[in-house]
């Protein structure tokens, strides 16, 4: 698989003292088969589902050790008895095999097989609909976080939620394959106990694709993003 060199760059959106700057590059690891390459979607596991969302060509995370020395707060309290976390994870959304696991995955938990037939209809049109978006204009990068420090969930959708498209502008990019530096076209805050938000970019650049192959992956849709 080919070097994809496209990255988000996040410094200053969310304050210092939560992360300083959040870097994704998405470059080849050693995955074993490319599974989604050799059979479909539907046949997917939940390991090899959970492996697309978590660590793929279209998926990574962030995670911060040393969270409470960073926040400056060593009094408080952790959810369990590991060493202290911040975890970012980030998708590209609008690459069609993430949303694939995401309607194999929902099978599973739900038990697709043992469904009676209205009811797989009802998730086939559900499922049809999600997979049909229009993602030809736009780039999606959905980030959720979690730490063991839980007053600190509090603290991050507070800020996140101040924000403004305008404001995190100037703080949250994407570098495309060629390297270009675009800029940010919507920022999604999280709603309600949401502990996730978004990121949208426009597709290209000066007239041009910005991910160059990244769509190009053998037996999926012409447009995988």
């Amino acid at each position: 698989m080919k070097m994809l060199m496209n990255e988000v760059s996040i410094s200053k959106m969310i304050p210092p003292i939560f992360l300083p700057i959040l870097l994704l590059a998405l470059v080849p690891t050693i995955l074993g088969k490319d599974f989604w390459k050799e059979k479909s979607y539907k046949e997917w596991s939940e390991k090899e589902c959970s492996q697309m969302l978590q660590n793929s060509p279209w998926a990574r995370d962030y995670t911060q050790q040393s969270a409470v020395t960073i926040m400056g707060n060593d009094d408080r309290t952790l959810s369990d008895s590991k060493p202290p976390y911040l975890k970012y994870q980030v998708q590209f959304r609008s690459a069609l095999p993430v949303r694939q696991a995401i309607i194999r995955m929902a099978q599973i938990d739900q038990k697709y097989d043992d469904l009676k037939p209205e009811q797989k209809q009802q998730f086939d049109k559900q499922a049809e609909s999600f997979l049909a978006q229009d993602m030809s204009k736009i780039v999606i990068v959905y980030i959720t976080y979690e730490t063991n420090l839980p007053t600190l969930y509090l603290d991050i959708a507070n800020d996140l939620k101040s924000k403004t498209t305008e404001s995190v502008v100037p703080e949250a990019y994407l570098y495309g394959s060629k390297g270009d530096k675009v800029l940010l076209r919507q920022f999604i805050a999280p709603q309600g106990a949401q502990r996730s938000f978004q990121f949208i970019f426009p597709r290209q650049y000066k007239g041009k694709e910005i991910l160059g192959d990244f769509d190009n992956v053998k037996g999926a849709h012409k447009r995988w993003e």
